[in-house]
């Protein structure tokens, strides 16, 4: 199957332009990009007892005008490789989600160490 390749565009001066039968577009243009601000930057649990849990909240806001995901993921080298998924001590809730503009969403940090 051959697909047939869309012709090539003309470059039409502005002064020729004017003086054609060709309809004018006017466009304009408003890039928007999220924004987010958070007061946390820094969280320092306290010693903890094994299987016991503590947690902190904290507000991710959105001052933006255009919704705000996010997609929380743990750094690589801050886990072994050899500990599994489900003995990571921390973890985070909700874990994704989208905070609409002008809002903010409650975001908590648990850590509960099993060894």
């Amino acid at each position: 199957m051959e697909v047939e390749l869309e012709p090539e565009h003309e470059v039409v001066l502005e002064e020729a332009a004017s003086t054609s039968n060709l309809p004018r577009l006017m466009l304009s243009v408003s890039c928007q990009y999220a924004q987010a601000e958070c007061e946390t930057s820094v969280l320092n649990f306290r010693p903890t007892m094994m299987f016991q849990t503590r947690s902190h909240t904290f507000e991710l806001k959105n001052p933006g005008e255009v919704a705000l995901r996010f997609r929380w993921r743990l750094d690589e080298e801050a886990v072994s490789d050899a500990t599994p998924p489900a003995e990571i001590p921390f973890w985070v809730t909700p874990m994704a989600g989208s905070v609409p503009p002008g809002s903010t969403q409650e975001i908590t940090i648990s850590f509960s160490p099993q060894e």
